[in-house]
Parts: structure tokens; sequence; C-alpha cells
């Protein structure tokens, strides 16, 4: 099929047409904007001596000479024919052309930039001038076609999507000028079609959603450019990737980012987000985000555009009117035109976001209470049912809690995929079995899903383990529910079904944010975490008998693609350990302002109950089926 139909294509022609021009720049000049407008015409005078290669991570208050040649192109855009700006961009273009980054991540960076100015003023320029910067970029693009480490050959690595996307981009924004190169825009919509299969019914990706956001900054712009000047969709065979927005946000509560896990924030930056593998616990950031409103269904604009106020907006971290945040997807994708929604809005037409998250396909199941603020509260349980390659850390059955502001289970982050970190069961002391051939990924499968009885956020789901860990049997019945009395945020329950052929060593472990602090019961069957504004108690119902110890791991390292070298400081976790062929653990969490709740427990074996907050917990012992844990009215 001719890549594309019409070669003397008009410009704008990527995201915008001639006719949509002028609603872009009217849009341009709402209050709401003006921020962002002036920043971006600050940036676009910055002199290209005063900018930082685009390999750096420019961290010394300098720019990166993309994001300056970003801005004068945009300022293109909003200024209409005037040719020194044109000129300077174009100058602007060469001097990025002549800094390739030396890794084909760089590249990608680079490569989405340069489609961004080249159609954004390539209607002002000679057809002289923009035939020699065409050449320049389809030089670019054919760069990527020498594999290396960081472009693999590879569908399953995030790179992939990276990479294939923006040297798409690149070709297909000069393509009028240079139709050699169809065939690579032909290629990438192929690949990047493949690619997109990755993620899951829901929108979750199985190296991290941190590190699919990564990919989707990339392969975002290439799906939304080819839907607006092709009339071809290469995500037309990926089901799920509408939910991704809505699942970001799930999966978001608007406080402080967290510190020690992530790939680092920066002073006052809001948005912490529960994470596997290493992907860290950060709010991707405005201009990503605001390119998530592309994506979107319109009926979740209103709802999703309040969280990212929230986030971003003068609410949040005012970042969204910061011009070195991808300021094209703001103006282009943010809806203004759309009131935010308030919360439990009645209108037919909005659709809330989700407060329960099931992805089949990845093992990943995420309750919430509601959409309000950094008391919101969200746990997931995640079975890893699947797994392609890239990111890859011990964490199949393992959960995440976040409430009253803090991460009361968490992963341990950066350079730490030992299985100890990330609230999963163990056997053999921080030693996962050998229930997975050497280089394959262990998974797990989740088996039952139930929502809340009487209809309320929270419910329960069953992660099934034993392929995982080589035993007979190994599930995780997990059940919650969110503020059930005054000054209770969370209950959360698990039974823990343990059965091997020969008594071996159990450790139940649990990871959690740093700045908690750790305090055995008295009685040694639980423990409590706490902060100055909030806490958690843990109590082992079942067995009598567990060895407790809170303990710290090293601290770990990274060096990033662009050279950035960061130390990340070791995790702290729990563990309590008993040695055994076949039992249960029993244990109930709870997370309050205050002191924690008194438990009772009534009953022995299948007719134990345990009453806690006002609630009752039993786990539903059918013929076929040992599950799943409820938590009921008392």
């Amino acid at each position: 099929m001719d890549a594309v139909p019409d070669r003397r294509r008009r410009r704008p022609g990527l995201w915008l047409n001639p006719a949509a021009l002028g609603r872009f720049q009217h849009r341009a000049g709402l209050p709401l904007f003006a921020g962002l407008v002036a920043d971006l015409r600050r940036l676009a005078a910055v002199p290209v001596e005063q900018t930082e290669s685009d390999a750096s991570a420019a961290d010394g208050g300098r720019p990166q000479l993309v994001q300056v040649l970003e801005a004068a192109a945009i300022e293109c855009l909003l200024a209409g024919g005037d040719g020194g700006r044109a000129e300077r961009a174009a100058g602007l273009l060469d001097a990025h052309l002549d800094r390739p980054p030396g890794s084909c991540l760089g590249k990608a960076a680079a490569a989405q930039a340069a489609a961004i100015a080249y159609d954004a003023c390539t209607g002002l320029w000679a057809e002289e001038e923009r035939h020699r910067l065409a050449g320049r970029i389809a030089g670019l693009v054919e760069s990527f076609d020498r594999l290396s480490k960081d472009n693999p050959d590879n569908p399953f690595n995030n790179w992939w999507g990276v990479t294939h996307a923006s040297a798409g981009l690149a070709a297909l924004a000069i393509l009028p000028e240079e139709p050699a190169m169809a065939p690579r825009v032909e290629r990438a919509i192929e690949r990047v079609r493949t690619y997109l299969l990755n993620y899951g019914d829901r929108g979750n990706y199985y190296e991290g959603i941190g590190y699919g956001l990564y990919a989707f900054s990339h392969w975002a712009p290439f799906v939304l450019a080819c839907r607006h000047c092709l009339g071809r969709d290469p995500a037309d065979t990926a089901v799920g990737l509408d939910r991704l927005p809505a699942l970001v946000y799930a999966t978001t509560v608007p406080c402080a980012k967290e510190v020690g896990c992530g790939d680092g924030a920066g002073p006052g930056e809001r948005g912490r987000r529960i994470f596997w593998n290493d992907d860290g616990g950060g709010f991707p950031g405005a201009g990503v985000a605001a390119l998530l409103f592309g994506l979107a269904p319109r009926r979740q604009l209103a709802a999703l555009r309040r969280q990212y106020d929230q986030l971003c907006g003068p609410e949040g971290d005012g970042t969204c009117f910061r011009a070195e945040r991808n300021p094209l997807w703001t103006l282009l994708f943010y809806p203004a035109e759309t009131p935010p929604a308030a919360p439990g809005d009645p209108d037919p037409e909005k659709e809330g976001l989700p407060l329960t998250v099931v992805d089949q396909r990845t093992g990943l199941v995420l309750f919430r209470n509601r959409y309000r603020d950094a008391d919101d509260s969200v746990f997931a349980a995640y079975a890893k049912a699947c797994h392609g390659g890239g990111h890859n850390h011990e964490d199949a059955g393992s959960i995440r809690l976040m409430a009253l502001g803090r991460s009361w289970a968490t992963g341990g982050g950066q350079a730490k995929p030992e299985p100890e970190y990330q609230c999963v069961l163990l056997r053999n002391t921080a030693q996962r079995p050998a229930g997975a051939p050497p280089g394959h990924t262990r998974l797990g499968q989740l088996s039952y899903f139930a929502p809340a009885p009487d209809g309320s956020p929270g419910g329960a789901a069953s992660l099934r383990l034993a392929q995982l860990y080589g035993a007979r049997m190994v599930d995780r019945h997990l059940a919650v529910c969110f503020d059930p009395c005054p000054g209770v945020a969370v209950l959360l329950a698990g039974v823990e079904v343990l059965w091997d052929e020969a008594p071996v060593r159990w450790d139940w472990s649990l990871c959690f944010e740093r700045e908690l602090s750790f305090e055995a019961g008295k009685d040694g069957r639980g423990f409590l975490l706490t902060a100055p504004e909030a806490g958690a108690a843990v109590t082992f119902v079942a067995p009598e008998k567990l060895e407790l110890q809170c303990r710290e791991g090293p601290a770990s390292e990274r060096t990033f693609s662009n050279g950035r070298y960061v130390v990340y400081p070791g995790a702290r976790y729990i563990t309590a350990s008993l040695t055994a062929a076949r039992t249960e653990i029993l244990w109930v969490m709870t997370v309050q302002r205050g002191a924690p709740p008194g438990i009772e427990v009534t009953g022995a074996g299948p007719e134990q109950e345990v009453r806690v907050a006002g609630r009752i917990i039993t786990l539903d012992r059918g013929r076929w089926f040992d599950g799943p844990l409820r938590i009921l009215p008392a």
C-alpha cells in the first residue's frame, strides 16, 4: 500500500492540517496556556551555544538543544509565516543533526524532534532548503538500520517500540520530499503494530508501566500521525491500548513522588505510582501525560483532565506550564474545551475512571477506593502471567499498597530484582526455586477474582503460583476493603496456602517505604510500620509461631543510556519465616490514623473467622476450590 496517497501533502500534516492550524493557534491563545506560551518563547530564544548536547542529562540548568529546537518549531506554528523564525528553526535543526547522539535511544529522541521541527516549518522554507534538510533527516533514519544493544532485533523489548516508532515518524515527516522512505514507513507501521501486542487487555505492560510509558512517548506520536495523515492505525490489532490512560491514573496517587525507588524526581513534583520491575514510582510528567489524552476515549476526557490538573496543573506541580516538558503534546491534546469532571459526576456522557482493573493477560488485579487527593488508597496483586523479555524482576505473585500518602507494600526499585524486595513468598531463604528452566521467566496465574460482596470499592483475588515454585500447591488468596470504619483507610487480608512434598523453609516478605519506622509486636505475631501521620499494623493470625526479621538490602547502582550514574539506597523489607511441608499463613493488615483496631479470632480450621474494623474475614472453603478470601460486613 502506498504510504502517502498524496505526495504533495501540505504542511503541517503529521497531527494538524492547514485547516486545523487556525484552531491550534486559537487554543494556544487561551489564558490557560499563557504561561506555557511565554515559556516557549523564552526557550526558543536560547542561543545554540548555551544548550547542552542531546545525549547529556542537562542537569546543570542549561536546556537541551532538542528542547530549544522543539520550542522554536512550535513558535513557527503559532506565528505563521514569519521567515525569520523559520530560518532560525532551520539553523537549530542543522545544529541538532550535527550532534547525533551515540545511542540509538538518543537517536530516537533526536528523530522525533527532527520530525516535529520539519513538519512544523517545512511549509515556510524554500524548496531547496526543504530538500536539503529532508536529506539530512533521511540519513538519521537510515542509521537505525544497524542493530545494536539499544536497537535490538527483539519485538518484546520496549526499545524496539522506541526506535522503530521514531524512525518511522521521521521517515513519514519527510516522505513527500524523500519518496524512497516509503518502505521504511511501511516497515515501521508493521513493527510498531507487532510491538503493541505486548500490552495487556487493560493496557498493562509486562516490563512495568513506566517502561511502557517510555515506549508510549515514542509510539503514540507515530500512531496518531498515521491515523491523521494516512488514515491507517498501527494500533488496530492491540486490544486495551485505549485503556492505558485510565490505568496510568488508576495506579497513581497525587502526592509527593517516592524517594529512592525511581529514576529521581524534581523538587515538588507530584504523582506517586505503584510499580513493578524497576520502572520507578513516579508520574510520567506533563508532556507525556498530555499525550495520553490523544489516545483516550472522548467519554473519559473530563475525568482524565481532573486527575491531570491535580498532578501537573495549578493544583499540582505546575509542570504543564514548562516548555521543557514536551509542550507540543500539551497544546495539541490537552482537552481545554472539556471541563474537568467532579467526583461522582452523574452525566452519562462522561465516564469515570475505574476503581477496579483486571488485566487478564498480564495477571494484574487493582482495587482503588476513590480519585480525590493524596490520601487515596490503591491495592494491587500481580500474578505476572506473561513476560516476553526486557526488564524483569522476581515479582510474580507480589502485592503493592499505597494509602494515606505512603507506600506500605512496594518493590525494591532500581537494580534490586531479588525476590525478597518484591512482597512475595520465598522458599529456601530468599531463593526462588527452579520452577522454570534457566533463562526463562517464572510466571504465575490469576486464578480468581471477585468484587466486594456489598458493591463497595475493593474485592478479592487469588494467585496460583505452584508452577512458579515447583511445589504441589502455592496459592495466595487476598481481599481488600477500603474505609471499613472511621479512622481505618484499608483492611487487607491474605491466606498463603503452601504444600510441598517435604518440609521446607518459607519466608513471607514485605518491602516498604524507607521513611517508615518498624516495630515488632510484643507478642511476636506481628509488627507496626509508622509515619508521623499514619501507621500500618500486620497481624499473623496463623500459624502461632513465625520468625520475624526486619532487614535492609545493600545499595545498588545504575548507569543510564545517557551516561547518568545513580546510586540507590538499600531497600527495607520484613520476612516472617517458618518451616513446614503443608501449612497456611493467615495475616491481616490495617492502615489507619491513630491506634490500630483490635482483632478478634473465633473458631478454628475451616470454621475460623477474624473480626476487625467492623468486618468479618473468612475463607470460602468450597469442595472444588479453597477460596476466595472474603471480607464481609459484621
